[in-house]
């Protein structure tokens, strides 16, 4: 009885415990010219000291020509309170295709800190 207790009280306290704020955010940014779209990937600490990450950006496409898809990684030293671009992608794009992309962010010990996602389902004509 004791020991269900103990474990009851450790279990509510690792639950009632805040989350550690994030360490940076992600950001994916968009823009499109005619038919050539370009994704952007982003990173902004925010923290008071430089810190060093790794980012993963993967971008799937499916059209009428087929399906692609593009993965870019890397590791980046992002300065304290400031921004870094991490990676571009331009594709070609119609109306009726569809596409996906996910910027991820790990720390030095691979987990998850940041991710930002996009996706546009295409029209059917």
């Amino acid at each position: 009885m004791m020991y269900a207790l103990l474990l009851l009280a450790a279990l509510w306290g690792a639950l009632g415990r805040p989350q550690a704020a994030p360490p940076c955010q992600a950001r994916l940014r968009l823009s499109q010219e005619a038919q050539l779209l370009t994704l952007t990937g982003q990173c902004q600490s925010l923290l008071d000291e430089p810190a060093r990450y790794r980012y993963q950006l993967l971008v799937r496409r499916r059209g009428a020509g087929g399906q692609s898809q593009n993965t870019q990684s890397g590791e980046f030293a992002l300065p304290a309170r400031q921004a870094a671009t991490l990676s571009t992608v331009r594709l070609q794009v119609a109306p009726t295709d569809s596409y996906q992309a996910r910027l991820t962010i790990f720390d030095a010990e691979g987990r998850t800190v940041a991710q930002d996602s996009v996706s546009q389902a295409g029209s059917l004509r």
